[in-house]
């Protein structure tokens, strides 16, 4: 966990002195239930006076000291393997992993660092002796960036950074928090990572343990020269990299003896800081065994203490949700405390009458369950849809008369799970075996439903659909809490996305948008222009909800929107069809896409993902255009080879081609006696075109949208399927 002190007052410039400062401490490895259980009374004594939350600590690798490089970058990054090995300059090292092992006559790693680097090393500070590496590494990887980015910034702010702690245990050394700390050349001016803050304690996990009065004594000197010191109380770091030769009971019992140990230290040190001048940040850069074992590999608590501020829950521009935060929030809070002007990236707090660590612990077990049953909800329905498109097979390619009465229900039964899901964070996920039974047992109660309200095909579809596109806008419209705890929902632990509507939920939208809108004009007594200028009504909504970055906030969702809003503009006023039309559609769909994210970088204080992207876009030039693209496409082409709804969008595909193929009377009669659903699934087919072609996850959601398709052309062939049946 790491707490971070800043001490208000003063302003920041070259010529002043600040009077705040920054205190960040490194007790990593913890959960909040650990919190709970152990007795912490500085910690939570701090606690009740701070913002908290859940840090989501994602980065590009499983390096744990990647989360440290991520947290002072303020970018999800990745490091190499051997980036912890930081020294004090004139610590004498005897080995180097991968460069010399147990040298006869140890050489200081200042002179270690000055042959490295070619640069000279800080007399009282420390170097990372693997510095060059990590640079190398972080200039040919997505994203590129420059390692340093908190040492750098204090350095240009002309503020002294200094380090102190490890994490060393009897056979290895982990420095990690000097990366934290450190400038882009791996230098940190201050500190002591070395073995005298130490004590040999064969009791203790790894060997060591931190030796508290030589601690304090180092910490007093730094806080007399620095303005930012990270600490690295390194207990509960011990027991986790000592875990392999310890049953996991044991390892729990330790991992709570150590934090109890480091809160003692904690009230300690939290005595030498004036907390009326005094900003303190706890969080965790790395969650352990126990934890990703449960399905929580990101997820660990933050305490943010601000003189300045209010208790209750943190939450910030990132993910815009109480009691939830990411690791690239640290950089731009320590920069907004320090300086005259917020800034906007910075976390902020809602007030709450009371915050507890037991509460984000429950977060922490939603969360948990939602990803965990998150594939078992998916196939349910992806097992429905299959069934659907077994039975259409059988009943339309294979002529069985026997299938087609029973198409209707099933076909409505598949197109009210996305409705079902979207209220299922009532359960809080428990029992799920039961859920999985009755989930689509009330999609096929929801089914009937609105069978037996309507007359026909196109009136039910026209209600479900209407029902599924409202229901939808009014969720975007307040935060989107239920589609964000939905299993067609985004993952928190994964943190692709915190807020807005994801990829699945918005397919959905687009196909039942647009199939309601063509039904619901369709029985309007008036002329086309008049048709097509209410239809371009909730279309235009459509299209406005998805890609606001206040509401939806996804771009590639906007771009479908627009296409949709084209095609159905070109169909309604029956516009022939061209490459040439094509082309211009998308191209002005992507020009309404750039405006939009250049509005919002412009002009919004917290701009979306989409306006970061285009500001990195103009300032980095075609070097971030490509990283971006290549990005984008690794992770589209991730997502065909492993999401399972590649078989259900391959399968829908070719069920579709062997109907055109073999049977095209029915797509004929489909156009004849069902030309407005026909109008809508011609609209839909393009929006997939460029869902597929613009959205790096959008499988499920071109899947989701061919369901919607292939379900209107059966239930419109349902009766020519039945003997003696007709329209």
């Amino acid at each position: 966990m790491i707490t971070v002190v800043i001490i208000p007052d003063g302003t920041l410039s070259a010529a002043s002195t600040p009077s705040k400062k920054v205190l960040i401490v490194i007790n990593d490895y913890i959960s909040a239930d650990d919190i709970v259980q152990a007795d912490t009374p500085n910690l939570k004594a701090l606690a009740a006076q701070s913002g908290i939350g859940l840090i989501n600590n994602r980065v590009k690798n499983k390096v744990p000291a990647s989360s440290y490089i991520s947290l002072g970058n303020a970018n999800r990054v990745a490091t190499p393997a051997g980036s912890e090995l930081a020294f004090n300059s004139s610590e004498p090292v005897r080995s180097l992993p991968g460069i010399f092992e147990n040298l006869s006559e140890p050489l200081s790693a200042g002179t270690l660092y000055q042959q490295f680097t070619a640069k000279a090393p800080p007399s009282e500070g420390v170097v990372n002796l693997y510095i060059e590496p990590a640079v190398k590494y972080a200039a040919t990887h997505n994203p590129m960036y420059i390692p340093g980015g908190l040492g750098s910034w204090a350095r240009s702010q002309q503020l002294e950074i200094g380090v102190l702690g490890n994490s060393d245990t009897m056979y290895s050394l982990n420095r990690s928090a000097a990366i934290l700390a450190m400038d882009e050349n791996g230098i940190v001016p201050r500190g002591q990572v070395g073995s005298d803050i130490l004590a040999r304690n064969v009791s203790s996990p790894g060997g060591l343990h931190t030796e508290h009065s030589r601690f304090l004594k180092e910490l007093k000197k730094l806080l007399a020269s620095c303005d930012i010191v990270v600490l690295d109380l390194g207990d509960t770091s011990r027991v986790e990299l000592s875990r392999a030769n310890c049953a996991d009971t044991i390892v729990a019992k330790q991992r709570i003896q150590a934090l109890e140990r480091n809160d003692r230290l904690m009230g300690k040190l939290l005595q030498l800081i004036d907390l009326k001048n005094t900003m303190v940040v706890v969080v965790t850069p790395n969650t352990n065994s126990d934890m990703v074992l449960a399905g929580n590999f990101t997820l660990t608590p933050i305490v943010v203490y601000n003189p300045e501020g209010q208790p209750g829950y943190l939450t910030s521009p990132t993910t815009r949700r109480s009691g939830l935060v990411a690791n690239v929030d640290l950089l731009p809070s320590i920069v907004s405390y320090m300086s005259r002007e917020r800034n906007p990236g910075a976390m902020t707090t809602v007030a709450a009458h009371g915050n507890e660590f037991s509460d984000l612990a429950a977060k922490v077990k939603l969360f948990q369950d939602i990803r965990n049953s998150r594939n078992p909800f998916h196939y349910v329905f992806m097992l429905l849809a299959f069934l659907m498109l077994v039975m259409a097979y059988l009943a339309c390619i294979q002529n069985n008369s026997r299938i087609a009465p029973y198409l209707n229900i099933v076909v409505f039964t598949v197109l009210s799970m996305p409705l079902v899901y979207l209220f299922l964070g009532y359960s809080n996920y428990k029992y799920l075996a039961l859920l999985l039974v009755l989930s689509p047992v009330a999609a096929w109660i929801v089914a009937r439903i609105v069978l037996s309200l309507t007359n026909s095909v196109e009136s039910g579809l026209a209600l479900l659909t209407s029902l599924t596109a409202i229901l939808l806008l009014i969720d975007c419209f307040r935060g989107s809490p239920w589609m964000l705890v939905s299993p067609l929902g985004s993952d928190t632990i994964a943190g692709g996305r915190f807020y807005g509507i994801g990829n699945d939920y918005m397919g959905v939208l687009v196909a039942a948008s647009v199939i309601a809108t063509m039904l619901l004009i369709n029985q309007i007594r008036a002329g086309r222009a008049i048709k097509t200028l209410l239809g371009l009504l909730p279309l235009s909504a459509l299209a406005f909800t998805i890609g606001s970055p206040e509401i939806g906030a996804n771009v590639g969702g906007l771009i479908t929107a627009l296409v949709a809003l084209g095609m159905f503009i070109a169909t309604t006023t029956r516009t022939r069809i061209t490459f040439k039309r094509l082309f211009m559609i998308g191209l002005v769909a992507v020009i309404g896409v750039l405006i939009v994210a250049e509005l919002d970088a412009t002009f919004s204080a917290n701009p979306s993902h989409a306006g970061k992207a285009i500001t990195s876009l103009f300032t980095g030039g075609y070097e971030v255009f490509l990283s971006i693209i290549i990005i984008k496409l690794g992770i589209l082409g991730s997502t065909v080879i492993h999401s399972s709804w590649t078989i259900i969008l391959v399968l829908d595909l070719l069920l579709l081609l062997i109907l055109k193929l073999k049977k095209p009377e029915i797509y004929q009669s489909f156009a004849k006696n069902y030309p407005v659903l026909a109008d809508s699934n011609r609209i839909l087919a393009y929006a997939t075109m460029a869902l597929f072609a613009f959205n790096d996850t959008g499988v499920i959601a071109s899947a989701l949208i061919l369901l919607y398709i292939t379900g209107c052309l059966l239930v419109s062939a349902e009766n020519s399927l039945i003997p003696g049946e007709g329209r």
